[in-house]
């Protein structure tokens, strides 16, 4: 431990965001897009220096651990937060602390589901603040122990929430500082339980909200705020109950501030069929120059069912609904879907997830190639079933097949991906989505907002994704064209229908 007299030393890592070789150009363009500062390692921070302790932080790039050895050999301890696909590179961190004689303390999804893979660590299972003081506790009377697993302890979000220490993140400047999004926990949980998704194995069914004064109290307390983007990096925050939303979306109104969400639909709509145009929840949600919901995010999910398994009220018929709501009131909606799961076929499920996504006209929507993860339902099948075939952890990025799927074979997953993507993102598509969500009052008011509510600059760059893809020989357009003569004969044949 550190000198007599100083600061124990600690050094947080955690994995890079956005990394694609099959199209690395094109991937630091969505990487620079799409940065979120990491708000779990911000909150061990702030844990760490309450404890008395000196904290620096570094992000672990593939290729490149070797760097961290210097660091490491300096800290008096090391803590990781580790999703799956990074996976590999805090194994090789491990193996650096463990070569310079320092324990490490590793964490996050990919520790909490599937800690096997993360030998010679310490090993946090569940919610971080839960563990953290016991783990401190035991380091400085050298005592570590190999696992604390506290999935069963959840933290109290109303009363005992940590503010994470944002002074740890890298500054942005430039384009890139008007572009930043500052990330905040409003809610942990979600009431649905989707047999792929990792986080709710953590965070549990159910929703654990924050005072809607501690939120507030964040943003006063620190001026960025005002400034920058704030991402809700919430599971569902539409789960949380109707009166605290409405009290969080005004307070946030009154400061200006533009906000980015995710979460399910059905309590949006049903609270405008009770509620009325006026007095709704997606009123105080609108989006204008200083304020409102800058961007909304469904996971939609399962395109290739009437119904998501393991959801209460993630249904494929609330998507045009929704799409035509949200237009009206001015609010970005864009959606998540995944494909490649065990009841999709090829070609028909991407024709109708295509279908469906062009007939809702959602200014972007994020596809997911269907990626199994160990500690997630759908995920173990797959492992117990032998039908993942590629092991290394970068490649589990929701871009890349590393499973045999059952309705149709890996190659046809990876074709009939990238066939979305063409089909959704050709420049002629990407302008008629655009024209469709077009509202010259917010174009007046906000060129930016009108980038948001259009979608048109993602649309671009997924277009430029692609075509870096079909240059390095990731694309095979024999079966793209096929793939395309079918959609139209099969859309003719009125199977769309």
């Amino acid at each position: 431990m550190g000198l007599m007299g100083s600061k124990e030393r600690v050094l947080l890592l955690v994995g890079p965001q956005h990394v694609d070789e099959t199209r690395p150009v094109t991937a630091q363009v969505r990487r620079w897009l799409e940065h979120l500062s990491p708000l779990g390692i911000g909150i061990v921070a702030t844990m760490l220096k309450e404890a008395g302790m000196e904290v620096s932080s570094q992000e672990m790039q593939p290729g490149k651990i070797y760097t961290l050895d210097e660091e490491i050999g300096q800290a008096d301890l090391v803590v990781a937060s580790s999703r799956f696909y990074d996976s590999g590179m805090t194994r090789e961190v491990i193996e650096l602390a463990q070569k310079n004689q320092v324990p490490i303390v590793v964490g996050g999804y990919g520790p909490s589901l599937d800690p096997k893979s993360y030998s010679g660590a310490v090993v946090v299972r569940g919610e971080a603040e839960m563990a953290l003081p016991q783990v401190i506790n035991d380091w400085r009377r050298g005592r570590l122990g190999e696992e604390y697993d506290t999935r069963g302890q959840l933290v109290d979000m109303s009363k005992n929430y940590v503010r994470p220490d944002r002074s740890i993140w890298p500054k942005r400047t430039g384009m890139g500082a008007r572009w930043a999004r500052w990330p905040q926990e409003w809610e942990r949980g979600c009431p649905n339980y989707c047999s792929y998704c990792s986080p709710i194995r953590v965070q549990r069914v159910g929703v654990r909200a924050r005072d809607v004064g501690d939120i507030l109290g964040e943003i006063d307390s620190d001026l960025e705020f005002a400034s920058r983007f704030l991402f809700s990096t919430d599971l569902n925050t539409m789960a949380m109950e109707r009166e605290r939303l409405l009290d969080l979306t005004n307070g946030l109104n009154k400061r200006g501030i533009r906000w980015f969400t995710e979460g399910t639909v059905s309590q949006l709509l049903a609270d405008l069929r009770v509620k009325g145009e006026n007095d709704s929840l997606l009123w105080a949600m609108k989006a204008r120059k200083n304020g409102g919901c800058w961007s909304f995010l469904y996971g939609a999910d399962d395109l290739g069912a009437e119904k998501v398994a393991g959801s209460k009220d993630k249904e494929r018929h609330l998507i045009q609904e929704a799409a035509e709501i949200f237009r009206r009131f001015k609010i970005p909606f864009n959606l998540s879907v995944v494909v490649g799961l065990d009841h999709h076929t090829y070609p028909d499920t991407f024709f109708t997830i295509a279908s469906e996504l062009e007939a809702s006209m959602v200014p972007y929507s994020f596809l997911h190639v269907a990626t199994p993860y160990e500690g997630t339902a759908w995920g173990d099948k797959a492992y117990r079933e032998d039908r993942v075939f590629d092991n290394e952890p970068l490649h589990h990025n929701h871009r890349r097949v590393v499973h045999r799927p059952l309705g149709m074979t890996a190659e046809q997953l990876q074709q009939g991906y990238y066939w979305l993507l063409r089909e959704l993102y050709s420049p002629k598509r990407v302008m008629e989505v655009a024209r469709k969500n077009f509202d010259l009052a917010s174009w007046q008011e906000d060129p930016l907002l009108w980038l948001f509510l259009t979608g048109y600059f993602w649309g671009m760059e997924t277009y430029a994704a692609v075509k870096e893809l079909e240059l390095r020989g990731r694309v095979d357009l024999p079966t793209q064209r096929e793939l395309t003569a079918g959609f139209e004969k099969w859309t003719k044949n009125g199977s769309g229908s």
